[in-house]
């Protein structure tokens, strides 16, 4: 998803989706290592995710891949 246009989504098991056709069709990208409780797109490219344990996740590649930012 470039260009900041489309929606971007996680599913309870974490893997990410988008979509560019406002949800006629959902693609799949990467997978938060932990399942989420609260997710947030900051940008199309930005995402970030909270896990039940705590730690924080950020993706800047619009979820094809994640980093820790924080762990309690």
């Amino acid at each position: 998803m470039t260009g900041g246009k489309g929606l971007v989504g996680v599913n309870p098991d974490g893997q990410v989706r988008s979509s560019t056709d406002p949800g006629a069709t959902w693609q799949p990208g990467g997978r938060l290592p932990m399942r989420p409780v609260a997710f947030t797109a900051v940008s199309a490219e930005h995402l970030l995710a909270a896990a039940m344990n705590g730690m924080v996740y950020e993706s800047v590649d619009s979820g094809a891949t994640f980093r820790t930012i924080y762990q309690p």
